[in-house]
């Protein structure tokens, strides 16, 4: 039955990427760290999608995380025409591409809808780089500037990163072809950003700072589509 639909599929759906941590070293103040969305497409080879077992394998894109935070300073630590400031960021590092590795397991569970489970790992080419966030603020007649906080983070000087998925989904045969729609989690083995936060030049208090890491773990829906294979001439 699932030999009728060819072995190529495109992929795209959301990923929801875990808050990175921050670790405080000294000092009052801190981060706070929220999640992250990003997006996964691409497309995936899968080889012998008519046997209850196969291998899947392909290539995704996907637009990687960098920092996700607020920063707090209080009114006696900032300039009078300001009072006490709350702020978020974030931004995204570079796009990266992922070549995964899975194994799948199909059951039919009804006559035209399979169940399924993946797991297998993923390399994904991440190159070196680094994000850098400065917040300055100014007294009330511009004769004094300073930058009050700031964080930067750096990937990994290695290129090549690993990671574990694992996931399931279900398979839903239609008229034109097969969607498929995935739930899966992948688990890095390495941060994807490492860095440091600090605030400085404050009007009271002394310096903060503190590291911040980024696992790069996500949580991801993907739906793809294979088309049915067409179906030969006869003379």
């Amino acid at each position: 039955m699932m030999n009728k639909y060819r072995q190529w599929s495109f992929v795209a759906g959301a990923s929801l990427y875990n808050k990175g941590k921050a670790i405080p070293q000294y000092g009052t103040y801190t981060i706070e760290t929220l999640p992250m969305m990003s997006y996964n497409a691409g497309f995936e080879y899968d080889f012998h999608p008519d046997r209850q077992w196969s291998f899947i394998s392909g290539m995704y894109v996907a637009l990687e995380p960098g920092y996700n935070v607020e920063y707090s300073i209080n009114e006696e630590d900032m300039f009078p025409q300001f009072g006490a400031e709350t702020e978020r960021y974030h931004a995204y590092g570079i796009t990266t591409f992922s070549f995964p590795f899975l194994v799948s397991l199909k059951k039919q569970v009804h006559k035209k809808m399979l169940a399924n489970l993946r797991v297998g790992l993923k390399a994904m080419y991440f190159p070196p780089g680094g994000l850098y966030l400065g917040v300055s603020y100014h007294n009330e007649d511009d004769t004094d500037v300073r930058e009050m906080f700031g964080l930067y983070a750096d990937s990994p000087r290695n290129s090549w990163q690993g990671s574990f998925v694992v996931g399931t989904g279900m398979h839903l045969m239609e008229k034109y072809g097969l969607l498929k729609a995935q739930l899966f989690y992948v688990m890095n083995f390495q941060n994807t950003m490492k860095g440091e936060y600090l605030y400085g030049n404050l009007l009271q208090s002394g310096d903060s700072r503190g590291y911040y890491k980024l696992s790069g773990n996500y949580v991801g829906l993907l739906f793809s589509y294979s088309f049915k294979k067409r179906k030969p001439d006869y003379y």
